[in-house]
């Protein structure tokens, strides 16, 4: 420990003087009957308690080292999925299992910093291990190690798998950014069996009325040559399709492609069954549900611009990726149509003048451009032909729609585009979801931003390269998604026709059978402001009959209820809200989507977890041999602790006790001095 001075240390022997002048004068100078070892004493104690002053105003630092210690972490995760106990002797191999794991527990907890996780569908901390999970995400298990232990000393990892995948990245990827050598214990049996089953269905989500909508079956089986079958799709019970499937080979792989009528619109739940043949000794995974949504209408999206521009492409290549919408571009001099067949105008570079004829009606506009002068609803650019480039600066407090945070991320790094220089006027009815950053300088111009007066929305990009955006996530990600996030987004918000009721219901209406059902509501009084003043019930009910009732929350501005899991199936609900004399109902249907079962495949695949353990320098072991593995992390002199050295600064005023120390002082001093007749 030692001090550091942010001032001359000058001024601390200055100090020093001038208190030895002080008690000088005090005790010496004066005339005084004590003794000299009483002046001694007293000079001295009032020469500390100065002294003690004069350093805490001075205020210096307090520099301490602090030696820590970390033991070597060996990051342990359990596949905690169904399949691992898929077994005659289940009961014996759980046993077997956590047996496996104590011994690992015990015998590495004094060396090792141990760090254990389950992993299924998610990765969370390790409680005991149930094997009753329908998905495994092994990825995630990398994941977290990565995101929690990259900088910290970690020395090895064990993973307890089956290594059958079906949720999440490939876990070999993810696995390679590991530090350290990484151990498997392999569970499962790898034996081929007789078996014919659907491995994935690629199909849309959503659907349009009096469309076909293709659907990918994805089809394998093992050991059942020269054997045939029938694969079906059925709908509310009744078969709307059906191919003959031939297995010629050993180990057959075989997509089978339909195209199916959307001839009703709503969520729709379709059931594909491939029926089994003689020996197949697994018939769990011969059905797979799917379902897809079928809307009556597509939204329509008109472009108009002066000329070519490759922001035109990027925006029509996005708006096309999405199947709600419909996408037309025209010239905007050649354009004759009536925009009032369109739910958004999307105007790309054009002047006042262009536009001032499309903002007397209610059609929502996207203006996508940096035309000088250009007025647009209270909005005005400025009046410059200066371009300077703008980054992008997002606003937390956007509150229209949400974004991903993985796109806001991608964003703090994309190319910029080009903006006007000088004073953009805008009034509060735009809200900015991006500000322009330019250069080092954070503003509040806007660069994406939206309003809604009198029922007319407008939403505004005011800057030229938007498709650099779109290859920068190419570049970043290999996809997109993140640029057509913020498109569709913004395009969503525009041409969704406002809700006019005075109760309105929001939920998904398609889940997968682990998500949690969640319901928001709002209730509006009769000028359309938020109110929760109010009493809201929902009531679910099953196709199997069966009711449950819930009473929604109430939260600052709207209600909420989260009615948690269900199993798979078709569920309707009724949705009531009681105000002021008045009731208020909603109605609707959600599909809760069967998982793909662990009992899809039964058969255990170590491919992928003898590829990390050798790439890692690591093993893999049988369950039987976990004892082998325990002594061989034991002998690796490689994992040892370490000293971690970390300096701490503290002010010196901080110590409580030098407070009390002058204090002390002082007392001292004033007792003998009045024992002695000076007080």
């Amino acid at each position: 420990m030692s001090l550091e001075f942010s001032y001359s240390i000058w001024w601390l022997l200055l100090g020093a003087v001038i208190s030895i002048v002080i008690c000088y004068w005090l005790y010496y100078k004066t005339k005084s009957e004590l003794n000299n070892r009483v002046k001694l004493l007293l000079a001295s104690l009032r020469f500390l308690g100065l002294f003690t002053i004069i350093l805490l105003l001075i205020n210096p630092l307090i520099k301490q080292e602090i030696i820590t210690k970390q033991k070597p972490i060996l990051a342990i995760g359990i596949d905690n999925s169904a399949s691992i106990l898929h077994n005659k002797d289940s009961i014996q191999l759980k046993n077997n299992i956590l047996r496996s794991i104590e011994a690992i527990t015990n015998q590495l907890s004094e060396k090792f910093d141990l760090k254990t996780f389950l992993f299924d569908g998610e990765t969370r901390i390790a409680k005991t291990p149930q094997f009753k999970a329908k998905q495994t995400n092994p990825a995630s298990f990398f994941e977290t190690i990565e995101n929690n232990y990259s900088n910290q000393n970690i020395a090895a990892t064990i993973i307890m798998s089956d290594g059958i995948v079906n949720e999440g990245e490939w876990p070999e990827y993810l696995a390679e950014k590991i530090k350290g050598n990484i151990y498997a214990i392999a569970l499962g049996d790898t034996t081929p069996i007789k078996d014919a089953h659907i491995d994935r269905v690629f199909n849309n989500k959503i659907a349009y009325l009096g469309n076909n909508f293709p659907v990918e079956i994805s089809l394998r089986a093992n050991a059942l040559a020269k054997q045939s079958t029938k694969l079906k799709i059925q709908l509310n019970g009744l078969t709307i399709a059906e191919q003959s499937i031939n297995y010629t080979t050993a180990k057959f792989n075989s997509t089978a492609k339909f195209n199916i009528p959307a001839k009703t619109a709503g969520v729709q739940s379709y059931r594909v069954i491939l029926e089994p043949v003689i020996g197949e000794q697994n018939l769990a995974n011969n059905i797979y549900n799917f379902t897809i949504e079928v809307l009556d209408a597509k939204e329509k999206i008109l472009l108009l611009a002066n000329g070519p521009h490759p922001d035109i492409a990027a925006i029509k290549q996005s708006v096309e990726n999405n199947e709600n919408y419909t996408f037309e571009h025209f010239n905007a001099d050649a354009f004759t149509g009536k925009i009032e067949a369109y739910s958004l105008l999307i105007l790309h570079q054009l002047n006042t003048n262009q536009i001032s004829k499309y903002l007397q009606n209610n059609i929502a506009i996207w203006y996508i451009g940096n035309a000088p002068n250009l007025m647009i609803a209270d909005l005005k650019l400025p009046n410059t032909t200066r371009q300077t480039e703008i980054d992008v600066l997002y606003n937390k407090g956007f509150g229209l729609f949400n974004i991903n945070e993985k796109t806001i991320g991608l964003l703090k790094n994309t190319p910029p585009v080009s903006g006007l220089i000088g004073e953009y006027t805008i009034s509060s009815n735009f809200q900015s979801i991006f500000y322009q950053k330019i250069g080092i300088v954070d503003t509040e111009n806007p660069l994406l931003a939206f309003s809604n007066s009198n029922g007319k929305k407008i939403g505004v990009f005011l800057g030229d390269g938007l498709w650099k955006w779109r290859l920068h996530d190419f570049k970043i990600n290999q996809n997109f998604d993140a640029f057509n996030e913020i498109l569709s987004k913004s395009i969503q918000y525009l041409s969704t026709k406002e809700d006019k009721s005075f109760f309105r219901v929001n939920t998904r209406k398609n889940i997968k059978e682990n998500e949690a059902l969640i319901f928001d509501a709002e209730v509006y009084d009769n000028t359309y402001n938020l109110t929760t003043d109010a009493e809201v019930t929902l009531v679910l009910k099953s196709d199997q009959d069966k009711v449950y009732n819930y009473t929604f929350s109430k939260n600052e501005n709207n209600f909420a209820v989260s009615a948690g899991t269900f199993p798979a199936g078709n569920y309707t609900y009724v949705a009531t809200a009681k105000y002021k004399g008045q009731t208020y109902t909603k109605n609707g249907s959600i599909t809760i989507s069967a998982l793909l079962s662990e009992t899809a495949n039964l058969v255990a695949d170590h491919t992928w977890l003898n590829n990390i353990t050798k790439r890692s320098g690591g093993s893999i072991y049988k369950l039987e041999k976990t004892n082998e593995l325990i002594d061989e992390i034991l002998k690796n002199s490689n994992y040892k602790t370490v000293n971690y050295a970390q300096k701490k600064l503290s002010e010196l005023i901080q110590i409580k006790w030098l407070l009390a120390f002058i204090l002390f002082l002082f007392t001292i001093e004033w007792l003998i001095r009045k024992r002695n007749g000076l007080i």
